[in-house]
């Protein structure tokens, strides 16, 4: 009697704790559902900004693009006027040369 006793007590017990258990998953699990719809409202917000930095960055991208295309023409006329310069020099030493 005493056996039959624990073993109904046993599974009161058993039943009890899964209750609870599962009652403990069921908050937990709406309690992750709120952090994720927070995190991503928190990641859309995010992703607006970058796409908006995105832009700013395409901007200084084609300004980048643009001096240095400007500073390879200049140093591109500078180099062969300097070559020109040099060149003319040894020309006319030697047409001196040859009269």
């Amino acid at each position: 009697m005493y056996i039959a006793c624990m073993d109904s007590v046993l599974q009161i017990t058993i039943y009890v704790l899964a209750i609870v258990l599962l009652i403990a998953l069921i908050l937990f699990t709406v309690r992750a559902m709120k952090t994720l719809k927070k995190v991503d409202a928190v990641l859309e917000d995010l992703e607006g900004k970058v796409q908006k930095l995105n832009g700013i960055f395409e901007i200084i991208d084609y300004t980048t693009e643009v001096i240095t295309s400007v500073t390879e023409k200049m140093g591109s006329i500078f180099s062969s006027g300097i070559f020109n310069l040099f060149t003319r020099k040894k020309r006319k030493k030697e047409a001196k040369e040859n009269e």
